[in-house]
């Protein structure tokens, strides 16, 4: 079972990673719009909501993104986490991935950073 465990996260390591290089950006640009089809149809429908658009608003105070390091850390559900650097200061990222469709799709996304506190 470990060792299936161990080649299988490392089968969706080399899956996902080329994704969330080429969509973190995107999602951390803070355009709506743009974010809208990476996400899960659950995903999405949280972040439509009052709530989720009131977090997304707090995320984007964060300012650009300046740098992302992807680092393994995958598993079964394809979980992510990274350093970011922003204007607003330095933050951890964390994204979960869902396969749809045969693609993958940004499920959950959190972003714990200082910069909030201020």
């Amino acid at each position: 079972m470990f060792i299936w465990f161990g080649i299988n996260s490392s089968k969706y390591t080399e899956e996902a990673k080329p994704y969330l290089d080429t969509n973190i950006p995107v999602a951390l640009s803070w355009d709506f719009e743009q974010l809208k089809p990476l996400l899960t149809p659950e995903s999405l429908e949280a972040f439509e909501t009052e709530r989720g658009q009131k977090v997304y608003k707090m995320f984007s105070k964060l300012g650009a993104k300046t740098g992302v390091t992807t680092s393994s850390g995958a598993f079964d559900i394809v979980n992510f986490s990274m350093p970011a650097r922003f204007e607003a200061g330095d933050a951890q990222v964390s994204v979960t991935l869902a396969l749809v469709d045969e693609s993958y799709k940004i499920h959950y996304l959190h972003i714990n950073s200082d910069a909030f506190l201020e």
